[in-house]
């Protein structure tokens, strides 16, 4: 019986050891040229990249990213793709981050408060049947403006939706 447990612990290190190898002589291969060579065959397909990556690259601006720079008074006009937006977006908070800037809770409530009445289990407990987004950044204005913020509001949530 001993023998036996010693034989599948060596085998399952000899496994692991194989794998641990191949992935490392994969991570070696060069990576294949996209474009398609003159010398290719007629019938032959170029190698191409992973679609994935190149469509991810070209996603536009989210409507969270899009809120983010409108909560901030941020001016974006050469900024088309998600990935220009997302670095726009980490930057700015990092530097609030290390501003200690206040507006930085107020951005993650104001986000809060949208993200909480976007999803249908918490609009029926709040008695909310449809999402009308102008509406509630509306109502959200008129309590910022009665003094308001946006942490008390998504502490009180009631203070919105009454």
């Amino acid at each position: 019986m001993e023998f036996l447990t010693f034989a599948i612990l060596v085998i399952g290190y000899l496994i692991y050891v194989s794998i641990k190898k191949l992935k490392e002589k994969n991570r070696s291969i060069p990576a294949a040229k996209v474009t398609p060579s003159s010398k290719s065959k007629p019938n032959e397909q170029p190698i191409r990249k992973n679609r994935a990556k190149t469509k991810a690259s070209y996603r536009p601006i989210t409507e969270d990213q899009k809120e983010f720079f409108n909560f901030f008074n941020i001016k974006v006009t050469n900024v088309t793709t998600e990935k220009d937006a997302r670095k726009i977006v980490d930057d700015y908070i990092a530097e609030l981050k290390i501003k200690e800037d206040p507006m930085l809770v107020e951005w993650e409530s104001y986000d809060q408060i949208l993200n909480e009445l976007s999803e249908p289990e918490s609009r029926e407990s709040y008695n909310i049947k449809k999402l009308l987004k102008k509406l509630i950044k509306q109502a959200l204005a008129d309590l910022k403006s009665d003094g308001h913020t946006y942490e008390d509001i998504l502490f009180d949530m009631h203070l919105l939706t009454d």
